[in-house]
C-alpha cells in the first residue's frame, strides 16, 4: 500500500509469480473451497488468540463456543437449509483494514479462510468446517461518478442499493434479478443480470478490483496491473484466491422505457408451446430478455409461464419489440396473459422476494445445453409433472446459442429458523 493507504499498482504479478505464490500460500487461504476436516494446516500453532484478533480489528470476532456463535453462524446463510459445518471463528468485518488483519492472523495460526459476501448462494460454499470465515456484508459503501459513468462498490452492496443510487441519475448497471443479492458473489461468479443480452455478463463491466491477497497485502488488479488476478476475479466465484474489498464498475444509461409481457399455458400443452418457441426466439431483438418457467403452483396445478421484459429508449420501440408475444401457438388456449405492462426502475431493480422466502429450505441445480428450445422444453415436461414439492419450478433462460435450465425445490415444512 502507498502512504495514503491506497492499493499499490506497482510490481504486477505475472503468471509464473502467481503460480509460485499460490503454491507457497495455499495453506493460508482458500476462499470457500476444499478445506481440510478441521480447516487447519497439519502443523498447528496452538489455540488462536481470538481476543488479540478482536483488538486488532474494528469489526466483531465470534469464536466457536461464544454465546452468540450459533446465531451468528446460521445468519451467514439465506437458505433455510443449514449445513453442519462450523468455522473456528467468524469475523464480521467492520472496515477494509480488517481483512488484511484477519488474513495475517490466519497465516500465523495456519487457518484456512473462507469468505461470505451477501450469503444468498444456494449451496452454501462460504460455510466451511474449521478455519476463519470473513463476513463482508458490513462493507456496503458505494461511490458514483455520474459524469464518467463509473462506480466503486464494496462487497456488501446489493443490487437494490446500487440501483437506488444510479436510477435518479439516469444510470444503470446489470445487477442480479433478485435485488437483495450482494454484488460480490454475483460479480465473482460472472453475473447474468438484467438486460444481459445487450450489456453482457455483469463481470464484463468490472474495470478493476481492489483485493487483499494471501499475504494480507492490499493490491489492485485491472487490465494493466496483476492481469491474472483481474482475469480470475471475473468468474472464479468462491474459489477466487483473494478477498475483494472494492469493485470498480462501468455504468450504462438507464433505459427510458421498460415493459413486460407474460403468458401462461397448461403444462399439458408444453409440446405445442415448445414447437412455437423457436419462431418466437428468432423474432425478438436483443433488448428483450425472456424466459420460461415450468411451475408447480401452490394449488398443485402445473403451468408453463412465459415472461419477457424489454429495455428500450421509447415506449413505441418497447411495444414493437414485444409484439411477438401477442401471438399464440395454434390450437393452444392461453390461461392468462398480460401485455405491455409498464415497469419502473424500482419494479425491476428493487428487492423482489418476499420476507417469507428467507425461511424456506431450498435446493437447486442447473444444466447448460445448446439444444433447441423445443427439445429442452419437451424433455422437461415430464419432470414438471412429476415434481413432488410445492412450490417448485424449472426455469429456462435463453442465452444466445445456449440454454440454462434451473430446477429448484422449495420445502416449506420443518423449516429451521
Amino acid at each position: 500500500m502507498d502512504s495514503r493507504g491506497s492499493p499499490s499498482l506497482d510490481a504486477p504479478i505475472g503468471r509464473r509469480e502467481l503460480l509460485r505464490l499460490l503454491a507457497g500460500t495455499s495453506s493460508a487461504l482458500l476462499t470457500g473451497c476444499a478445506l481440510t476436516s478441521t480447516g487447519r494446516a497439519r502443523r498447528g500453532t496452538g489455540i488462536p488468540d481470538w481476543t488479540g484478533l478482536q483488538q486488532s480489528v474494528q469489526g466483531r470476532v465470534v469464536p466457536l463456543g461464544a454465546a452468540d456463535y450459533e446465531s451468528s453462524r446460521r445468519g451467514m446463510l439465506w437458505n433455510g437449509l443449514k449445513p453442519e459445518r462450523f468455522p473456528d471463528a467468524i469475523v464480521h468485518v467492520g472496515a477494509e483494514s480488517d481483512v488484511g488483519e484477519a488474513i495475517r492472523f490466519a497465516r500465523q495460526h495456519n487457518l484456512k479462510v473462507a469468505v461470505r459476501g451477501g450469503g444468498h448462494h444456494w449451496h452454501n460454499p462460504a460455510l466451511r468446517q474449521g478455519g476463519l470465515l470473513l463476513n463482508l456484508s458490513g462493507l456496503n459503501r458505494l461511490e458514483v461518478d455520474a459524469q464518467n459513468r463509473t462506480a466503486i462498490v464494496q462487497p456488501g452492496v446489493t443490487g437494490t442499493m446500487l440501483m437506488a443510487s444510479l436510477a435518479p441519475l439516469g444510470l444503470a448497471f446489470p445487477v442480479g434479478h433478485e435485488g437483495r443479492v450482494g454484488l460480490s458473489g454475483f460479480l465473482l461468479n460472472g453475473g447474468l443480470g438484467w438486460n444481459y443480452r445487450v450489456w453482457g455478463p455483469s463481470c464484463a463491466s468490472v474495470d478493476a478490483v481492489d483485493l487483499v491477497d494471501a499475504r494480507g497485502d492490499s493490491i489492485r488488479a485491472d487490465r494493466s496491473h496483476n492481469e491474472d488476478l483481474f482475469w480470475a476475479a471475473r468468474g472464479a466465484g468462491p474459489g477466487f484466491f483473494g478477498v475483494v474489498t472494492r469493485f470498480h464498475l462501468k455504468l450504462y444509461q438507464l433505459p427510458q422505457a421498460i415493459l413486460s409481457s407474460s403468458l401462461q399455458y397448461g403444462i399439458e400443452d408444453i409440446d405445442k408451446v415448445a414447437a412455437w418457441m423457436p419462431r418466437l426466439v428468432r423474432s425478438v431483438p436483443a433488448n428483450v430478455e425472456w424466459g420460461c418457467r415450468g411451475v408447480v403452483n401452490r394449488d398443485n396445478s402445473r403451468t408453463l409461464n412465459i415472461g419477457a421484459t424489454v429495455f428500450a429508449n421509447s415506449l413505441a420501440d418497447a411495444r414493437s419489440a414485444l409484439g411477438a408475444f401477442e401471438a399464440a401457438p395454434i390450437g393452444v388456449t392461453v390461461r392468462a396473459k398480460s401485455l405491455y405492462e409498464q415497469r419502473s426502475p424500482e419494479d425491476m431493480f428493487g428487492p423482489r422476494s418476499n420476507g417469507a422466502l428467507r425461511v424456506l429450505r431450498c435446493r437447486g441445480e442447473s444444466v447448460w445445453s445448446n439444444a433447441s428450445p423445443e427439445e429442452v422444453l419437451s424433455r422437461e415436461g415430464g419432470a414438471i409433472l412429476a415434481a413432488p414439492s410445492r412450490p417448485a419450478q424449472t426455469v429456462f433462460c435463453g442465452l444466445g446459442i445456449l440454454w440454462c435450465v434451473f430446477r429448484s425445490i422449495v420445502n416449506t415444512h420443518s423449516v429451521s429458523r
